[in-house]
């Protein structure tokens, strides 16, 4: 609301407090230069901006009620005047916490699932907040007391629908945290105070630990791989022997520094390390560094990749003119 303090002498304020030392709200208009009824501040019925005059503590003050409808004005007033009141105040919060109290489970969840729809979530996450809720309203019915309201959840009771879950831990844990997003929503309606199932310890979810493969799983890769290949036509022995060395044709970076060759070694080197640099000093507006400690490294590493492929190239042209004819023939 909008709202002027009174400075200068008030005639209407003067006559409030002349007439009622108490606290008090009263309405007022505050005419336009052409209204018909400029001196008469009482007039309800002109269409001119109503006020209200406060009067509390031995100080005044004029607020606009922010409607030309006298009757408007008086609603106003009349809630000021309540807080002035301690009775009409904790008779007000006594209300509150009645209609809270008073509020259902099931219009609870579906309040809650309205509110899903509205901030787009997920098909998927919708449909397992429905499967908690769901299950949640299940339990609530078959107790020997059915709950039917949501304050009669408090944390005993939450917890004893908790711990009769089944299921893996993960999944528990992943339940158990829908369920607090569930009761956070409520509190931020005003329907209950506290969370009770912030109040219960989660259960840890399971994380397996990752493990390389074994020798027997890498030699049924490099098995399937043959076999793959033997499928293609015209494919040779030969071909398919040398990829008992490797399981694939081409470096792999995620071999990282247990590369089997030096060129891989330098490969991984140049991707990692200088490759990185140059990133970086881009993204920093740095290019001398990316320049001397990332490009030109990467080149440098280039050239000497390349020149380490033309002299395999050279061994292998040679390896094969020193060959027998029959030998040569299945390369």
């Amino acid at each position: 609301m909008l709202e002027a303090v009174v400075d200068a002498p008030n005639p209407l304020a003067q006559t409030a407090r002349a007439v009622n030392p108490s606290p008090s709200v009263s309405v007022y208009t505050r005419h336009k230069n052409n209204c018909s009824k400029n001196s008469e501040p009482y007039w309800k019925r002109c269409n001119c901006m109503k006020y209200l005059y406060v009067y509390c503590d031995g100080r005044s003050r004029q607020i606009s009620a922010k409607t030309r409808s006298w009757e408007k004005a008086e609603q106003t007033a009349q809630k000021i005047r309540a807080s002035f009141d301690p009775a009409s105040q904790l008779q007000q919060q006594l209300e509150a916490k009645s209609e809270a109290a008073r509020m259902e489970l099931i219009v609870a969840i579906n309040e809650f699932a309205k509110e899903m729809a509205r901030l787009n979530r997920e098909d998927a996450t919708r449909a397992k907040y429905r499967l908690t809720l769901s299950r949640l309203q299940a339990w609530c019915r078959i107790q020997a007391l059915p709950i039917h309201l949501l304050s009669q959840l408090d944390v005993p009771t939450v917890r004893r629908w908790i711990n009769s879950w089944e299921g893996a831990p993960t999944t528990r844990h992943n339940q158990h945290q829908r369920v607090i997003t569930f009761f956070n929503f409520c509190i931020e309606q005003g329907w209950i105070k506290e969370n009770p199932a912030k109040k219960i310890r989660k259960v840890q979810p399971e994380q397996e630990e990752t493990l390389p493969f074994t020798p027997e799983q890498y030699d049924a890769l490099l098995e399937a791989t043959y076999d793959y290949d033997s499928r293609r036509k015209g494919t040779n022995r030969s071909t398919v022997n040398s990829r008992r060395v490797r399981a694939y044709s081409f470096p792999n970076l995620l071999t990282f520094h247990d590369a089997p060759t030096s060129i891989e070694q330098k490969l991984f080197v140049m991707y990692l390390e200088h490759r990185m640099r140059a990133f970086q000093g881009s993204f920093h507006a740095s290019p001398d560094y990316a320049l001397w400690y990332g490009w030109s490294e990467m080149q440098r590493d280039l050239t000497e990749i390349k020149e380490q492929a033309a002299e395999l190239r050279r061994a292998h042209a040679a390896s094969i003119k020193t060959m027998p004819r029959s030998e040569g023939a299945l390369q």
